[in-house]
């Protein structure tokens, strides 16, 4: 004490000056969870700024982790403010930490994550549940992505259709809407009468993302795409039987890779939603996305995009799917996971909402890359149907697996039960929650 009061005294010292605060923002990764032993399939993704927002370049970022270790003692931050980790779970059920420091200063942030059991053991994982898509497309490759069902009661042979795209090792051009009826599950072919695809691309341009919806006063069919050129632009074409379909109507306009994905649902004649997400202008390369909604009274005119949430430190997305379902007074979504400099979407997330702008994401993802042979390497657009007699959800998702430099992609179906994502406390990787998908080998045309 009395060398504090000659200190404080003394003509000589000197009061070191208070460090700048920085401010250390979790932007992605930062609510995950996994097995023992296993990493994290999404890297935590942090920004560092100074106290007025500033992006701060080149700062050193020291990791470590408690039932568990990040793949880098040290990051830097580039010249964005952001550093990115990825985290190794270790052995204990449990909880994982990993903290973040600044070297030197107090500035630090603490992350946790839920260690799950190993079940790899368990021989009810060995079964493959997944079914690869049965269809034919029109250039010959029977490689698919971007699917989305459609339940129309009363139209074609079975009332269910699924709209898709061909890809053949990534190659846009082939990418035009076609349209299949089926049974529901693995096995479609396109309503007789109708020669895929839909509507092809025109000079210059590439189609992609078809979204179907039933509008039941008119007893028709809407199938909305995007088109690709310097801007995005959404088109519909109409159909009354899945077959013969009207000439194209552009419906919405806006900046190139500002209207990726959307996703149409329709709750009266008067009430049409559409969300879409927003890559601003770098498209597969941004460091961020956003999703926001547009609101319609007839399907054709849509108002200014409003912002939607989603929870914090879920993944941003880059494909989505949303339905209302009516038993559950909510929508639900079906959303690809992106990383923040690739459109190579390692993971599927699943999220609720009551009035659609305003979102809780399941923290766990539903399906990531490797579950199948046929996504092992890129899980990407998703879409589903919920019966909720059964509470059977089912799922048809499309990917890529990777060899010699090329994706092969394809789209698989699967069934699982809903309860399980509905309560927060049950782990996807529960083995009871996949059910096996062979008594369905029977129900297509």
């Amino acid at each position: 004490m009395p060398l504090t009061a000659a200190c404080s005294a003394s003509p000589t010292s000197t009061v070191p000056p208070a460090l700048p605060a920085i401010q250390i923002e979790v932007l992605a990764g930062g609510t995950q969870s996994g097995e023992a032993g296993d990493s994290l399939i999404f890297p935590i993704d942090v920004r560092l700024t100074d106290s007025v927002g500033t992006p701060l370049l080149g700062k050193r970022v020291a990791w470590s982790g408690t039932n568990g270790a990040p793949d880098e003692d040290t990051t830097r931050t580039d010249d964005s403010g952001r550093t990115r980790v990825r985290f190794v779970l270790g052995e204990l059920p449990g909880i994982a930490t990993l903290v973040g420091r600044i070297p030197t200063r107090p500035d630090s942030v603490q992350l946790r994550f839920t260690v799950r059991p190993d079940t790899s053991g368990n021989p009810l994982l060995s079964v493959d549940p997944f079914l690869p898509l049965d269809l034919k497309t029109y250039d010959g490759s029977n490689q698919v992505v971007h699917p989305d069902y459609l339940a129309a009661p009363g139209l074609g042979v079975t009332g269910q259709f699924l709209a898709i795209t061909p890809y053949p090792n990534s190659n846009r051009n082939f990418e035009n809407p076609s349209f299949y009826t089926g049974g529901g599950s693995w096995r479609w072919r396109p309503p007789t009468g109708l020669r895929n695809p839909v509507v092809a691309a025109p000079a210059s341009a590439y189609l992609s993302d078809p979204d179907a919806v039933y509008d039941a006063s008119a007893k028709e069919i809407w199938l909305y795409y995007r088109e690709v050129k310097d801007s995005n632009n959404i088109f519909v074409v109409r159909s009354a039987d899945g077959v013969k379909w009207s000439a194209p109507q552009r419906s919405v306009s806006a900046p190139r890779d500002r209207l990726v994905s959307p996703a149409v649902v329709r709750r009266s004649a008067t009430d049409w939603l559409m969300w879409a997400v927003d890559a601003g202008s770098y498209g597969c390369s941004a460091s961020s996305t956003r999703i926001v909604l547009r609101r319609s009274t007839d399907g054709m005119s849509w108002g200014p995009p409003e912002d939607v949430t989603l929870s914090d430190g879920a993944p941003m997305a880059w494909h989505l799917d949303v339905q209302w379902i009516p038993s559950k007074s909510e929508y639900w979504a079906l959303y690809s996971a992106k990383p923040s400099d690739s459109c190579g979407t390692p993971a599927m997330m699943f999220a609720r909402s009551r009035d659609g702008l305003h979102w809780t994401v399941r923290g766990e993802p539903l399906v990531m890359r490797g579950m199948h042979r046929q996504i092992a390497d890129i899980v990407y657009r998703a879409t589903f149907r919920y019966n909720p007699a059964t509470d059977d959800l089912w799922l048809w998702i499309s990917g890529a697996a990777g060899s010699n430099g090329a994706y092969t992609w394809k789209t698989v179906f699967e069934r699982i039960k809903a309860g399980p994502l509905l309560s927060p406390e049950v782990h996807l990787s529960t083995p009871w929650l996949f059910t096996p998908s062979l008594p369905l080998l029977m129900d297509g045309p």
